[in-house]
């Protein structure tokens, strides 16, 4: 690909990556701040590079959210 392509590629798979997660932001809890919302960008993206954001019961209740709300 070229430079152009590879830009090109990456602003239409952002662009509807983000539509595809504002059409969820109605479903998701009023309590999730920046923590749950990057970890739910790096699930949507399927980015496993990216450090554990949450852990312990707040991981387990957002893994949680995510599957009784159909968020993922």
């Amino acid at each position: 690909m070229t430079q152009q392509e590879k830009e090109s590629f990456i602003h239409e798979l952002m662009a509807a990556m983000e539509k595809r997660m504002l059409k969820c932001v109605e479903r998701m809890p009023e309590d999730w701040d920046g923590v749950e919302l990057r970890q739910f960008i790096a699930d949507t993206a399927n980015h496993n590079t990216m450090p554990q954001l949450l852990k312990g019961k707040r991981k387990r209740e957002y893994e949680n959210t995510k599957m009784i709300n159909n968020l993922f």
